[in-house]
C-alpha cells in the first residue's frame, strides 16, 4: 500500500531536513555514540564527549551564518548551552515537540529531568528564533515567559507529502473522494 510507515516525530524531523537542504543549507555531522548509559560517571562521559563533538562541528560558524536546530534534539548535551553562548552565528530552533509543554504544571518530576529541561530552555532562550508547528505551542511558549517576537508558528502539523499534486487535488475540495492524510502517530484505521 501507499502508506508511509513513519512516526510523525521522524517524519517532520527528516522532512525539515529535506527542505533545509533545498533551501540550501548544510548539516553538520557529528560525532556523537546515539545512546549513553544512564549510570553516572558513564552519562557525564557521554555528556562531555557529546559536547566536544559540538564544538568540533560548529567552532568555524560566524555572525554570517545559521545554526538550525530541531527539538527534540537527538544529540543534546547538558553542556551545550554553554558551547552556544560562545558562538557568534545566529540561532534558530525548530521545534516538534518539547518535554517541558506536559511539566507546565507537573512539579512532580525528578531532579535529573528538571535539569535538562532548565538546560534544553536556557538553550532556546539563546534562540533568535523559534519556530514551532502552531499558535498552541506559541501560547505555551508565552506561559513560559519566551518573547512573542522571537517566535513563529508555521500553523502547520506536517511538511511534505509524498506525490502530491496539487493541481489534480485542488478540484477535489470538500469531495468525498479526497484523500485522508493521516497525521501524527493516529492510525490509518481510526481515521476511518
Amino acid at each position: 500500500s501507499g502508506i508511509d510507515k513513519v512516526t510523525a516525530k521522524s517524519k517532520a524531523r527528516e522532512d525539515a531536513e529535506i527542505i533545509f537542504n533545498q533551501l540550501g543549507y548544510h548539516p553538520i555531522n557529528l560525532n556523537i555514540q546515539s545512546k549513553f548509559s544512564t549510570q553516572g560517571a558513564k552519562r557525564v562521559l557521554w555528556h562531555i564527549s557529546s559536547n566536544q563533538s559540538w564544538e568540533l562541528a560548529i567552532k568555524d560558524l560566524s555572525e554570517e551564518d545559521f545554526l538550525i536546530l530541531q527539538y527534540p534534539s537527538t544529540d543534546f548535551s547538558l553542556l551545550l548551552p554553554n558551547t552556544i553562548a560562545k558562538l557568534k552565528c545566529k540561532l534558530i530552533i525548530l521545534i516538534h515537540d518539547w518535554e517541558r509543554f506536559r511539566y507546565l504544571v507537573d512539579k512532580n518530576i525528578s531532579l535529573g529531568r528538571r535539569i535538562k529541561l532548565q538546560r534544553e530552555e536556557m538553550l532556546l532562550r539563546m534562540a533568535h528564533r523559534i519556530i514551532v508547528h502552531n499558535p498552541s505551542m506559541i501560547n505555551k511558549m508565552l506561559e513560559l515567559g519566551f518573547d512573542k517576537s522571537k517566535l513563529i508558528s508555521l500553523d502547520i502539523f506536517d511538511y511534505l507529502i509524498n506525490d502530491y499534486c496539487r493541481e489534480k487535488n485542488a478540484a477535489r475540495v470538500n469531495k468525498l473522494d479526497a484523500p485522508i492524510i493521516v497525521a501524527g502517530n493516529l492510525s490509518a484505521n481510526k481515521a476511518g
